[in-house]
């Protein structure tokens, strides 16, 4: 099977493409069996309100331009819960004319194995996906028409891969003084040198792109210090940059606990620890929650697993035995 961006087609056998019915923004029912059956389609996982999922839908709405819908289907998923009115406010300011589905329980984003958004499938008229592009990176457009231009047979598995081909393409890569500066944050804090890393992180942060990551250690430390609402503006923008990643969740979620969203932020951290993020910190104030609502066995287990977590960190390295005179 090919690696996600390889650019090479997948084994037909592993890759058939879930079926899947969802409803769509005009509250009708799609169901993929019968409106894909026998048309290669893109399919494209997506989230409201992230700056990445919406350079996608835009490159897609050119794409309708240039391929008719009578060729290849076009088909979008929102992923998790989304406000239909912002939605339908999205898809008219950016002039969407092809299937706008909901997927508020994350259902087809499991079945698809789905790990970022966006994403997106190209299938053949099979059903069968050729190829995946998870994220969104500047030679999208150029990979999606190749792979779309191989699915209809305009051109050769050669021809598409040398139009498709990573290595070839344009790289949006962080620029390399906002990455040292980052690398350097990190240095400075280990080392105890704490106002010159926290100084760091912010110039990472504020650099052009953020820096992601910089600004999700800057959110953490905000909230050590008590700044919550600080913490918030920034985790808040981090979660729009980097939205599935598990320690961006958690941090966003212990910042909208602690600034009065319960619900929304215990529902945040259980997600994280869901998925194993080792924050002390994260177990800590999910379990005040619990105990606070009389879920003592919950607030138990929250409470242990973090003090072990916290000693683990604690523990001094274990020294090489000295050799004998």
């Amino acid at each position: 099977m090919a690696m996600p961006g390889a650019g090479l087609a997948t084994d037909e056998a592993d890759a058939k493409a879930p079926s899947f019915a969802l409803q769509s923004l005009d509250g009708a029912t799609f169901e993929s069996d019968k409106q894909l059956a026998g048309k290669p389609a893109v399919i494209a996982f997506w989230r409201l309100d992230q700056e990445y999922s919406v350079e996608v839908l835009k490159q897609l709405v050119k794409i309708r331009s240039d391929f008719s819908s009578s060729d290849v289907k076009i088909v979008t998923i929102i992923s998790g819960a989304a406000d239909r009115g912002a939605v339908a406010e999205l898809a008219t300011k950016l002039g969407l004319e092809f299937a706008v589905l909901f997927d508020p329980d994350r259902e087809a984003y499991g079945a698809f194995g789905v790990r970022v958004a966006p994403t997106c499938w190209f299938i053949d008229a099979k059903g069968v996906k050729q190829f995946d592009y998870p994220g969104y990176r500047r030679d999208y457009s150029t990979t999606a028409r190749a792979n779309i231009d191989f699915l209809l047979g305009n051109i050769s598995a050669k021809e598409r891969e040398a139009r498709a081909t990573p290595s070839k393409a344009p790289k949006a890569a962080q620029p390399v003084a906002t990455t040292a500066r980052y690398k350097a944050a990190r240095r400075l804090l280990a080392s105890g040198r704490r106002d010159a890393g926290i100084a760091q992180l912010e110039n990472a942060w504020e650099s052009e792109p953020p820096s992601a990551p910089a600004g999700l250690d800057l959110g953490l430390i905000l909230l050590e210090d008590g700044d919550n609402e600080g913490a918030l503006a920034i985790l808040d923008k981090v979660a729009k940059l980097i939205p599935e990643d598990p320690r961006a969740i958690g941090a966003r979620g212990l910042a909208l606990l602690r600034t009065g969203e319960e619900d929304e932020g215990a529902k945040l951290l259980a997600q994280a620890i869901a998925a194993d993020v080792i924050e002390p910190v994260f177990f800590y104030d999910l379990a005040v929650v619990n105990e606070r609502r009389g879920n003592a066995e919950e607030a138990c287990t929250y409470y242990r697993r973090g003090f072990e977590i916290l000693m683990e960190e604690r523990r001094p390295e274990d020294q090489p035995e000295e050799e004998p005179e």
